[in-house]
This record gives structure tokens, sequence and C-alpha cells, in this order.
């Protein structure tokens, strides 16, 4: 399932900074554990490169945001 939100409802679910980053931090760890990041001479999430720690952190506040939703779907329904 893909999700199809309003902006109103983007802003209403968007995770901190704060929560993006524990979340990045955890997924890099266990990203690293699994060897999904081919090659890469980085040990630690802050080691990134600014872009590519952006990037990554996107991903994680559009899970986090997903999560939170599903939360809400679950609540309401």
């Amino acid at each position: 399932m893909r999700l199809k939100l309003s902006q109103e409802e983007w802003e209403k679910f968007r995770p901190s900074q704060s929560e993006v980053e524990a979340g990045a931090h955890e997924l890099f760890r266990i990203g690293k554990f699994h060897n999904w990041f081919n090659g890469g001479n980085i040990s630690r999430y802050d080691e990134m490169d600014p872009l590519g720690k952006e990037e990554f952190e996107d991903v994680v506040a559009i899970i986090l945001i997903a999560a939170a939703h599903a939360r809400s779907a679950t609540k309401e329904g």
C-alpha cells in the first residue's frame, strides 16, 4: 500500500528531528549488521556524507509517517 496523504496529514504525522535521527541510527546499525551497505567504509551513521545522511533521514521520516498513519487508522477503525 502506498501512502496518499494530504499536505495536512503529512504535517500531522511528521516525526520530530530527534525521532528521525534515532530511527536513522537504528536502521543504519541494523543495516551494517546485515551488510546492506556494500563496500561502505563508514562504520557509524554520523560518518555519512551530508547528502547521503539527508536522503537516509528522508526515508526514515517516510517510514515513521507511514507507521504513525497506520497507528492512527487502527485507533480510528
